[in-house]
This record gives structure tokens, C-alpha cells and sequence, in this order.
């Protein structure tokens, strides 16, 4: 080969390469862009649904102690299922799960998120599995449910007045102060504290430090209430799209989603 057509030769296999390159980029391209289609086509309540019929249980992830005694309890379901009869409910697999699950966020959490459409079985998964629980342990319990976007921050709460100075409990604080100061034997029941509604910062942050390890409400007066063991905060609504993290991370999570809702238990 002439040390002129050397360099010809070079040219020729460096485009050649170079080609190579760029049809096997090109080639890859395509099934990255599928699978990121897929997802952005996904409904949120599809996402949910795929999560749920996926390998991972968050009854797994449960301590061995509640695994045993909560989730894997035969008398809880039996109970469930004889509730669920009472009023005209059909159980399958899938939403007798999702009671377990609640049940067992229930036991580790002081705050849980129930989340999911309307008509998914939200309120009839707690109604139904609060009244199995007391038919099991014979605790009764207490129900109080708040529209938290129907009242203001400072009827929820509490407010100071300007004049006198006094401090008046908003709907929240007062259910909470009867519970704790033990008014009428709430000592020995079980309550759950119910927020219907969209989680929003603008009430929901005041609750992280109830939720959370600390189980302590901060009032505007400087007052400090302490959860009692039998209370539990539990969160009903439709999507997490305003909650912050913050929040959202300090609570037991169980999602529900349109397939749960089939016309089989219509």
C-alpha cells in the first residue's frame, strides 16, 4: 500500500465507525422513548393499580411482631367478612388486602393516608375494619370526621382573641383535648380522627409534629397537647398532588385506586 492511499484508508474506517456508532445510539434511542411514552400515558389511578398488583407488599416491610399478630390475624378477617355482610358488601381478595394493610399501618403509624378516587372504597374500608376490630378486641370506637376545606385554619385549630387574650379551641383541638382529658371514659375506646378531604399545606403542616415521633400538637398559645396511645389521624383523600413530603413521609400509606371498585360489589 503507497503512503498515499494510507491515509484514505484511515479516513474510510474512522466514517465507517463513527456510522456504526451512531446507527447502534439511534437503535437504543427508540426503547428509551417507548418506555417513557408508556409511563406519561399512564393515568395516576393505573400507576396506583400497578403498584399494587406488583410484587412488593407493604405487609412485608411490617415489623415481625404486627406481621403476626395484626395482618395475619384469621379472626380480624373473619370479622371483616361478617361486617362487610351486615352491610351488603361483597369482599374479594384485593380489598380484603387493602383492610389488612390499614390495619396494619394502623398499629405502627399514629397518622395514615388513606388515597384514592371517590367511589374506590376508601370509607367503607375504614368503617368496615374499625367495626371488625371492636367485634375482635371488644374496644370500642370513635369515629370524627372533618372537612378540613370547609372551615377556616383558625376554626380548625383554635384562635386567640385580640381583645381578651383568651384561647378557644377550633373543631380539631376541642375533639382532641376530650380525648386526652379523659371527659367521658374516652380512655378506654379507640378513636380515629378523620380528615375528608385534600391534603393541603396550609392546614396539614401544622399536624407533622402529630404525626410523626414527637406526637405533640403546638397550639398558637403555646399550649403542647400530647396523643394518647388510642388515637390515630387518619388522612381521606382523592390525590397527594398538594401534599408536601414532609407530611406525606410521616404517615402509613394505603392507596386505592378503580380497581377496587368493581361491579361485582356494586
Amino acid at each position: 500500500m503507497s503512503s498515499s492511499e494510507a491515509p484514505a484508508t484511515s479516513q474510510k474506517y474512522c466514517t465507517s465507525h463513527a456510522k456504526q456508532t451512531a446507527d447502534s445510539a439511534t437503535e437504543s434511542k427508540p426503547s428509551a422513548t417507548k418506555n417513557v411514552a408508556k409511563f406519561e400515558w399512564l393515568k395516576e389511578e393505573e400507576l396506583v393499580e400497578a403498584n399494587l398488583r406488583s410484587s412488593f407488599d407493604p405487609l412485608d416491610s411490617a415489623p415481625p411482631a404486627t406481621h403476626i399478630h395484626g395482618s395475619m390475624d384469621e379472626k380480624l378477617k373473619a370479622a371483616i367478612k361478617e361486617v362487610a355482610k351486615e352491610n351488603y358488601l361483597r369482599v374479594d381478595e384485593l380489598w380484603l388486602t387493602k383492610l389488612m394493610q390499614l390495619h396494619t399501618m394502623q398499629n405502627n403509624k399514629h397518622g395514615v393516608m388513606l388515597v384514592g378516587p371517590s367511589g374506590a372504597g376508601k370509607t367503607a374500608a375504614r368503617n368496615t375494619l374499625l367495626a371488625a376490630m371492636e367485634k375482635v378486641d371488644g374496644v370500642k370506637s370513635e369515629q370524627y370526621e372533618i372537612d378540613p376545606k370547609a372551615i377556616s385554619k383558625e376554626k380548625l385549630y383554635g384562635m386567640v382573641d385580640p381583645s381578651t387574650l383568651e384561647w378557644t379551641d377550633g373543631v380539631f383541638t376541642s375533639k382532641l383535648r376530650m380525648i386526652i382529658d379523659n371527659v367521658r371514659g374516652e380512655s378506654h375506646k379507640r378513636h380515629w380522627i378523620v380528615f375528608d378531604g385534600e391534603v393541603d399545606p396550609e392546614w396539614a403542616e401544622n399536624l407533622n409534629s402529630v404525626v410523626d415521633g414527637n406526637k405533640m400538637l403546638t397550639l398558637p398559645n403555646g399550649e403542647r397537647l400530647a396523643l394518647t396511645p388510642n388515637i390515630r389521624i387518619i388522612f381521606e383523600t382523592p390525590t397527594l398532588l398538594k401534599a408536601t413530603p414532609a407530611t406525606v413521609s410521616r404517615c402509613g400509606l394505603v392507596c386505592f385506586s378503580n380497581g377496587n371498585r368493581k361491579r361485582s360489589k356494586l
